[in-house]
Parts: structure tokens; sequence; C-alpha cells
């Protein structure tokens, strides 16, 4: 039987006493102790681990401070870490700003068919337009990333990202269709477009374009089949919920 008085003992020694700032410079940080002198952490929260990192470490120098003086030694070094942190989140934010204008802007090229190297005329328009209207901002602008080879990644992200959450919804779909539709593009390669539609038992539907698969040989009825199934792999689809299929507009309905 586990000695009830034991384990509660053994609790209060997991937890961060108040007194243990003072005495050992210490915070409390995310479930951990926080050197507030050397920034090291100590996982287990008990006196003896903090006691024995602050007599080897900084009793030489910190035992002088007593008193009011040592609370005020603890005050300036907790505000230290406090602006810190406050500049590194800031940082933080700033580039997850940038970053997200960056996909915006690689959204927009993207969906206007426009060549990746456009992004780099987008961020010089920026900066004369900034230079402008408000030249404080302008050190900002020019952070923003937006070269052919960050452009081409970012809409492979998204596409990416993109064709996960088809996947994520696929799984609940009680019923699907499917509209394929094959062409050639510029350089005379033929492109097969899959679009799939679908609904969960919510009646949440799902519409987006599948699939878009390049056909370099011939584009028979088999080798549309093969890419019809490379599409019901990648997103896990049951054949047994397909209803409807359109092929060039001429709708095929499924038992």
């Amino acid at each position: 039987m586990v000695d009830k008085r034991k384990r509660k003992v053994d609790d209060e020694c997991r937890r961060f006493q108040e007194e243990w700032s003072v005495k050992y410079f210490f915070i409390e940080s995310a479930d951990k102790a926080l050197c507030v002198i050397c920034h090291e952490t100590v996982a287990v929260l008990k006196e003896y681990n903090l006691r024995r990192h602050y007599q080897s470490k900084h009793q030489g120098t910190y035992s002088r401070f007593e008193g009011n003086i040592r609370e005020e030694k603890l005050a300036k070094l907790k505000q230290c870490i406090n602006s810190q942190r406050s500049v590194f989140t800031k940082a933080s934010k700033q580039n997850e700003s940038r970053a997200r204008a960056s996909f915006k802007v690689a959204y927009i090229l993207a969906k206007n068919g426009k060549p990746f190297t456009d992004g780099e005329i987008v961020k010089n328009c920026l900066l004369e337009v900034v230079d402008e209207l408000c030249p404080e901002k302008s050190n900002v602008i020019k952070t923003i990333t937006l070269g052919a080879n960050t452009v081409a990644r970012r809409i492979g992200d998204m596409g990416t990202n993109l064709m996960e959450q088809i996947a994520s919804h696929a799984k609940n779909f009680v019923h699907f269709s499917l509209a394929i539709d094959e062409s050639t593009d510029r350089c005379g390669t033929s492109q097969l477009l899959i679009f799939i539609r679908g609904v969960d038992a919510n009646l949440n539907i799902t519409q987006e374009l599948a699939s878009l698969n390049s056909m370099y040989n011939t584009t028979t009825g088999k080798d549309l089949m093969k890419e019809i199934q490379k599409t019901f792999e990648q997103y896990s689809l049951d054949w047994n919920r397909l209803k409807c299929l359109t092929i060039d507009g001429e709708e095929i309905c499924v038992v």
C-alpha cells in the first residue's frame, strides 16, 4: 500500500516554492526551475537541486546580496529575462508576418498564371509605394523574400497543404463523384485534370481539383484509368463510394 503521507510530501517537493526565488535566484518557467543568473533550467523541482546549482555556480558572487538588496537584484534579473522574451516574441511575430505575406503574393501569382520571377517585380513595386507613403516601413518590405525559388517553394507548400486537406476530408466521404478533363498544354503535353466532389455524413461538401497528371505518351482509356487509380490511392478513396463520373462533359452514373 502506498503511504499517502509520503506521497503528499513528495508532491509538495515537486512544486515550485516562492521562497526559492530569493534564496537561489530561480523562477518557475514551463514547469521547470529557471536560473535568472545563467538561464539554465532544472527539470525536477526539488530544493536540493536548486540549492546545489546555486552553491556550485553562483554563491561566491551573489551571497553578498542580502535583504532588500537581494530582492532588488532578483527583480532586475527577472526584468532582463522578460525583456529578452519580449524581443524574441516580437521577432517571431515579424518572421511569421513576413512568411505569410510571401505566401499571399505567391498565391496571387499562381492564381493568375504568372511566372515565379514576377515575385521580385511585385517586391520592387511594393518598395516604391512604401517609400512614398510610409518610408519608415521600407526595411520591413525589404526583408520579405519573393525570389523565384521562394515563390516556387511557397506554391509547392500550398499545393501539398491542399492535398493534405482533401485527404483528411476524403476519409469521411459517404459518397463522392469525379469530373475528368484531358487537354494539351502549350508544350504539347497532355494534362489530365481530376476534380473531386464529396459529401460526408453531416452534408459538408468538399469540391477541389484533386490532381493534375502529365501524360507524356499515349492517352488511351487504359492510360486514363491508370492515372485515376493513382488518385484513388493518393487519397485512399473507396471505389464503392464513387457514385458519378464525368468525362469530357459526359456523365456516367455508377451504381
